[in-house]
C-alpha cells in the first residue's frame, strides 16, 4: 500500500458504511440509491449516478442520479446525445474499460491528459456543455454489448484526489459483487421455469429448432417465449439474454463461480 493510502478510521468507518447489508434490503434495483449516497460520502462529490449503456447500439439503458448536476449549457437534449456518443469513443476518459480491456480499473478523466488536452478534446467539451469539470468511473461487471458503471462527478473545484481513486478501487469489487447478484437475481424473478430453461438453452447456442426438438415444442412457441423473455428482460437479442443467464456464472473479476 502507498503511502499516500493511509486509512484513518474515519475511512474504515465510510467504507463500511457503504458495504452494510441492509442498503439492498428494499431495493427494487440492481443499485439502490442509499449505496450510490454512501458513496457520495465517502468521496465527496456534487453528483454520482449508476448507468447501463449500449455504446454499440448508441442507446442508454439506465441512468441512475443521486445529487445536483452542473446547469447543462446544451438546452437541445438529441444533439447533447448525439455529441455524447461521438466523444464517447474519442478519448479513454469515457470508453477506457471498453477500448483497454481493464474493466475493473477506477480512472479519472485526468489520469488520461492533462487538463490542458482535456479542455481541448470532444470529452472537454462534453463536460463543459454538461456543466461538469471532474469525474471518477468505477466500471462494474459488463453485460455482453452493456456498459455497466458508477461516475463520480464534480462541477467545480479541485480534481479527485490519488486517495479517492485508491479509496474507490478497494470499494469497487464489493460494488460489482452487489450489483451483478442483483441483476441474477432480477432474472429469476422476471422469468418463468420454463423460461430460464429456454434461456439456458439458447446461451448453449443451440437454434429455435433445436431447442423446439429438445423441448418438443413448436418453433413458433421458442419464438414466442423468446419475445416474452426479451421484453422482461429488456433486450433486443439473443445474446444479450443469454449473457444475463452467463453472469450468474461468472464474478467481476472473470473468475467463474465453482
Amino acid at each position: 500500500m502507498s503511502a499516500s493510502m493511509t486509512l484513518r478510521m474515519a475511512d474504515l468507518r465510510r467504507l463500511r458504511a457503504v458495504t452494510d447489508p441492509a442498503h439492498g434490503a428494499d431495493a427494487d434495483h440492481p443499485m439502490p440509491d442509499s449505496v450510490l449516497a454512501a458513496v457520495a460520502e465517502l468521496v465527496p462529490c456534487d453528483q454520482i449516478t449508476y448507468q447501463v449503456l449500449n455504446p454499440v447500439e448508441q442507446v442508454y439503458l439506465v441512468e441512475q442520479e443521486v445529487g445536483a448536476p452542473g446547469t447543462c449549457l446544451e438546452t437541445d437534449l438529441d444533439r447533447l446525445e448525439e455529441f455524447f456518443w461521438e466523444a464517447f469513443w474519442s478519448t479513454p476518459v469515457c470508453s477506457y474499460p471498453l477500448q483497454s480491456g481493464r474493466a475493473t480499473e477506477v480512472h479519472r478523466a485526468s489520469d488520461h491528459m492533462s487538463e490542458r488536452d482535456f479542455k481541448a478534446s470532444l470529452a472537454g467539451e462534453l463536460f463543459r456543455l454538461q456543466g461538469v469539470r471532474h469525474n471518477v468511473l468505477i466500471p462494474l461487471a459488463p453485460e455482453g454489448d452493456l456498459d455497466h458503471r458508477i461516475e463520480l462527478w464534480r462541477v467545480e473545484g479541485r480534481d479527485f484526489a490519488d486517495k479517492e481513486r485508491e479509496l474507490l478501487s478497494l470499494l469497487r469489487p464489493h460494488l460489482a459483487e452487489m450489483e451483478l447478484a442483483a441483476r441474477t437475481s432480477e432474472v429469476t424473478r422476471l422469468l418463468t421455469a420454463r423460461q430460464t430453461e429456454l434461456l439456458r438453452l439458447v446461451a448453449q447456442g443451440l437454434t429455435n429448432r433445436q431447442i423446439a426438438r429438445r423441448l418438443d415444442v413448436s418453433e413458433g412457441t421458442v419464438r414466442r417465449h423468446l419475445e416474452n423473455i426479451f421484453s422482461r428482460l429488456g433486450v433486443t437479442s439473443r445474446t444479450a439474454a443469454a449473457n444475463h443467464l452467463a453472469q450468474a456464472h461468472a464474478r467481476p473479476d472473470g473468475h467463474k463461480r465453482l
